[in-house]
């Protein structure tokens, strides 16, 4: 049988969590309203603002782990595919897997310790299912190309991750404003499918290659003068760098510097620097609107975000 990822990730795992979160008592109603308040703000994804604003709460930061994680799991299995090094792209689910129900045990015990309703993440048969999402990735591909309701097939015979999130915005398990554009870092260009390319607009931030260098950047547009007195949009860029470490434990090649949630953490490289929009190659939307602190120059690129995890792992030496 499937494990048919809408309702084991989306409306399970990620239901649990989240009417966890805004029924409980774990915030207060008055942080309730400041999460709001900052999604509305920063439009990003919610592990990570949370991560902003209470990861001094060891409940709360034991929490965010565990969307961290959950986020890093959904990266991985809503892609279309996978075209080289198989058996890693198998072994990182198994440990992404692994990562997420080690941290719902941990959450389920603390649940308990601080006086909480009994939870019992652990034991839920939806739990149990990730534990055969691999089996069913190497016996049937994707898990974007079956589901258990009849359903008209995309183009190449796959359902779009546009169409698999358009299931979860429309079968949303709380009331909570906002949730379904926030919490994988929903944004302009940002489906990943394969099935649509994302095009050069404001605000837009990717992987962009030009004079055949791949760079993190992103586009701001302005309307100028040109030199005959007419209005014209001029494109500009803001490059950002990785910062590279000596951290044995990073999983990524070269080591670089992350937060404590495994984000990978981006600098400003100078400054805005016009460009020949035709010069410019969109390699990959990616989310790095979210900054780190109180600082606005250091920057999370999220890998929650759908399909940027094994991107990231594959194409990470390439960006200079």
């Amino acid at each position: 049988m499937h494990v048919e990822i809408l309702h084991i990730i989306p409306l399970g795992l990620t239901k649990y969590l989240m009417t966890f979160l805004w029924k409980q008592k774990m915030l207060t109603t008055s942080e309730k309203g400041r999460l709001q308040e900052a999604l509305n703000s920063y439009k990003s994804f919610l592990p990570g603002i949370m991560s902003k604003l209470f990861s001094d709460k060891p409940l709360a930061s034991l929490f965010i782990k565990a969307l961290h994680a959950l986020g890093c799991l959904s990266s991985l299995v809503y892609m279309h595919g996978v075209n080289r090094c198989f058996d890693y792209y198998i072994a990182q689910i198994k440990h992404a897997v692994t990562d997420v129900t080690d941290l719902l045990f941990q959450l389920d015990v603390q649940i308990l310790q601080k006086g909480f309703s009994k939870q019992d993440f652990t034991f839920k048969p939806k739990v149990h299912l990730l534990h055969h999402i691999t089996d069913n990735i190497v016996c049937f591909g994707s898990v974007l190309q079956y589901k258990t309701e009849n359903e008209k097939p995309a183009g190449n015979g796959t359902r779009s991750v546009r169409s698999s999130i358009g299931d979860f915005v429309k079968l949303a398990p709380v009331n909570f404003p906002c949730f379904n554009l926030h919490f994988f870092g929903s944004r302009v260009n940002s489906d990943n499918s394969g099935l649509s390319t994302p095009t050069l607009c404001d605000t837009l931030a990717g992987v962009f290659q030009s004079n055949g260098q791949l760079f993190l950047g992103q586009v701001k547009i302005v309307q100028a003068r040109d030199s005959a007195d007419r209005m014209r949009k001029a494109f500009f860029m803001q490059k950002y760098q990785i910062v590279l470490n000596s951290n044995i434990n990073c999983i990524y090649t070269p080591a670089m510097v992350m937060d404590n949630y495994n984000n990978i953490v981006v600098l400003p490289l100078g400054g805005l620097v016009e460009v020949n929009k035709d010069d410019i190659n969109i390699v990959q939307a990616v989310d790095i609107h979210l900054s780190v602190g109180s600082s606005n120059n250091q920057k999370i690129l999220n890998i929650a975000k759908f399909g940027m995890f094994w991107w990231m792992l594959m194409n990470i030496a390439k960006i200079y």
